[in-house]
């Protein structure tokens, strides 16, 4: 793992999500998610805000660490964000973003 700054990366599913979400009107949802990226990427996961955890029974196709990062915790919309070192140094990927039931 490298120090930050990280350069922001998203999969086609995590753009996805996002065009859904900017479709259908949710600003407020993202900009939440990129307020949670930008710290991500400021920080890593001790960035102050988001809580963030690396799954331990969870690994990328080639052995990366996943990480969630929580983006909103109010009990109504509890959405997380989850992602891993990569694939480049100084790189972070947004796997996927979603509600967390």
């Amino acid at each position: 793992m490298d120090s930050p700054p990280f350069t922001l990366h998203y999969t086609s599913e995590a753009n996805s999500i996002l065009d859904d979400l900017s479709e259908t009107g949710n600003n407020e949802i993202l900009r939440s998610i990129r307020e949670t990226g930008d710290l991500i990427c400021t920080y890593g996961p001790e960035a102050p805000g988001p809580d963030s955890y690396k799954y331990m029974s969870l690994h990328g196709a080639h052995g990366e660490e996943i990480w969630e990062s929580a983006i909103e915790n109010s009990a109504k919309r509890p959405w997380r964000m989850y992602w891993m070192y990569g694939p480049t140094e100084h790189a972070i990927t947004v796997l996927t973003i979603g509600l967390n039931e």
